[in-house]
C-alpha cells in the first residue's frame, strides 16, 4: 500500500475540505462580526509566554519552534510553542473566534480561505493589523504575496512562501521515450497526447474532483476569478480558454486522472512509473516527492513551465499560507515579535527556505548567496534558483474576494463534472458563473 502524503494529506485535501464548509460556517458571520478574539489578562511583557500555532501543516510549527527557541536566548520573552494541526483548522478556529473558547495565537491560513475570514470583516474582528509591523517595510516583500491577505487596505497575514509554479520532469523517462521539448501549453498537450498514444506515459497527474489547477492556470493566463470590484470574472475567454485546455489534455490522455491527487491513490500512480511530468509549485518537491517517492530521487528536475500563446505570465503562483496574530490576547505582542522575527528578518527566510524549502518572499533573501546557490539533493542537486529566480519578478497574484472559497466550490463540481464527460468546457464555465451569481 502507498503511503499517504506527509504534508499535502492534510494541507492540500484540507484546502478542498475548508471550501465545502462555507455554508455551515456562514450563519456564523453576524456572530463573528459582532465579536473580537477573547483576552484573558494582563498582557505579557516579559518572561514566560506559550504561544499556540493553529495550521494544516505539522512543518510550521516545527519551524516557528526552532525561531522561538533562538528568540528566547535573546529576551524579553521565554517562548513555549504548542500546536493544533487538522485538515479543515480554518472551520474549527471560525467556530472557536465565534464561541470566544480557546483560539490560536498564530493562525495559518490557507491563501484561498482567507476570503472566510473578509466575510463580515472577521479578520478585523480577530486579527491584529499587521501593516507597517511585518519585520521589515511592506513593500520590501513580494506584493503577489502580500495583496492576498488585504482587507480594507490593511494586512492580516504574513505568507510563507512565493509557490513559483513549474513543470517538474521525470528526467528519466523524458530520456528514454525523447519527449521533445515544448514552449507553449498548446504544444505540450499536443505531445502529451502522442506520448500517451505511443507510450502509454502521461505529462501531468490531476484529480477528478480536485480543480485547483484551473484558478492557477486562469493566473498565468491573466485571468481572474474576481475583479479588483468584487465582480466575478469567470466568464471570460481566458477563464473558458484553461477550460477547454484541461478538458482536452484530459481527453487525449496528456493528464491522467486519480480519485486523491494527494492521498494513495495518486502516490501510488506517482510509483508506477507512467508520470513523466508534474505542474505544480516549489512546496511540491519537499513536501510531495521527498517524502511519498524518496526511491525516485535524483530522476527530477524542475524547468520554465509552458506558457500560454495568447499571453499571460511566464509562471503562475500555486497555494500558500498565511499567518495571522489573533489580537487583544496577553500573548500578542510576543506573538508579533516570533512571527517578525521568523518571517520579516533576512535570516529567517533564508531558514525557512534552507530547512523547509519554501521560496523566500522577502526580496532581498533573493539576493543572499546562500539561496541563490543552493543545489537540491533530490532534484539531482540542481540549483533551482536559476529557475526560480528570474520568474519571481514577473508572478501574477490571487484577487481575493470574500466569495472566493464559494468560487472553488463550484469549480471543483463543474471540473469534476467537465472531466467526467458530463460537461463541455462552455457548460463547466457557466454553471460555475451561474452558482457565483445566485
Amino acid at each position: 500500500m502507498s503511503p499517504s502524503p506527509k504534508f499535502n494529506s492534510l494541507s492540500r485535501r484540507g484546502f478542498l475540505m475548508g471550501a465545502a464548509g462555507v455554508a455551515g460556517i456562514a450563519a456564523l458571520g453576524p456572530l463573528l462580526a459582532a465579536c473580537s478574539s477573547p483576552a484573558s489578562g494582563e498582557a505579557v511583557t516579559s518572561g514566560k509566554v506559550d504561544v499556540s500555532v493553529w495550521t494544516n501543516d505539522k512543518n510550521y510549527p516545527a519551524f516557528f519552534r526552532t525561531r522561538a527557541e533562538s528568540l528566547s536566548k535573546e529576551g524579553p520573552y521565554d517562548y513555549k510553542v504548542s500546536e493544533v494541526v487538522s485538515s479543515d483548522i480554518w472551520t474549527k478556529a471560525l467556530a472557536a473566534y465565534a464561541a470566544k473558547s480557546t483560539v490560536p495565537s498564530l493562525m495559518g491560513i490557507e491563501i484561498s480561505q482567507f476570503s472566510r475570514f473578509m466575510r463580515n470583516n472577521i479578520a478585523e474582528g480577530v486579527f491584529a493589523d499587521l501593516s507597517g509591523k511585518m519585520g521589515a517595510p511592506d513593500d520590501a516583500f513580494i506584493a503577489a504575496r502580500v495583496d492576498p491577505y488585504r482587507l480594507n487596505g490593511k494586512i492580516y497575514a504574513m505568507e510563507s512562501a512565493t509557490t513559483i509554479a513549474t513543470t517538474y520532469k521525470r528526467v528519466d523517462l523524458w530520456d528514454k521515450y525523447s519527449i521533445p521539448a515544448t514552449d507553449t501549453w498548446d504544444d505540450f498537450v499536443k505531445v502529451g497526447g502522442e506520448q500517451n498514444k505511443k507510450n502509454g506515459i502521461h505529462m501531468g497527474l490531476l484529480g477528478s474532483t480536485d480543480a485547483g489547477i484551473f484558478p492557477n492556470l486562469l493566473f498565468q493566463r491573466g485571468g481572474q476569478a474576481f475583479d479588483e470590484d468584487g465582480n466575478q470574472t469567470v466568464d471570460s475567454p481566458e477563464a473558458l480558454e484553461v477550460l477547454q485546455l484541461l478538458h482536452d489534455g484530459v481527453q487525449n490522455g496528456t493528464f491522467a486522472l486519480t480519485t486523491d491527487l494527494w492521498g494513495g491513490p495518486g502516490v501510488g500512480m506517482m510509483k508506477s512509473n507512467k508520470i513523466a511530468a508534474f505542474w505544480q509549485a516549489d512546496w511540491f518537491n519537499p513536501f510531495y516527492l521527498v517524502p511519498n517517492l524518496p526511491e525516485q530521487k535524483g530522476l527530477w528536475m524542475i524547468e520554465n513551465p509552458p506558457v500560454f500563446a495568447g499571453g499571460g505570465f511566464p509562471t503562475s503562483v500555486s497555494g500558500g499560507t498565511g499567518f495571522a496574530v489573533t489580537k487583544d490576547r496577553p500573548e500578542t505582542e510576543a506573538t508579533l515579535a516570533l512571527l517578525q522575527d521568523a518571517y520579516g528578518t533576512e535570516s529567517g527566510q533564508i531558514e525557512r527556505f534552507s530547512v523547509l524549502g519554501y521560496l523566500p518572499s522577502l526580496k532581498s533573501a533573493w539576493e543572499v548567496p546562500e539561496v541563490l546557490n543552493k543545489e537540491d539533493a533530490y532534484l539531482g542537486g540542481q540549483k533551482v534558483m536559476d529557475v526560480y529566480k528570474p520568474l519571481s519578478t514577473q508572478l501574477p497574484t490571487q484577487q481575493q474576494d470574500l466569495r472566493y472559497s464559494d468560487f472553488l466550490a463550484a469549480a471543483n463540481i463543474a471540473v469534476s463534472d467537465m472531466f467526467a464527460g458530463k460537461l463541455t468546457p462552455k457548460e463547466a464555465q457557466k454553471q460555475i458563473v451561474d452558482k457565483l451569481k445566485k
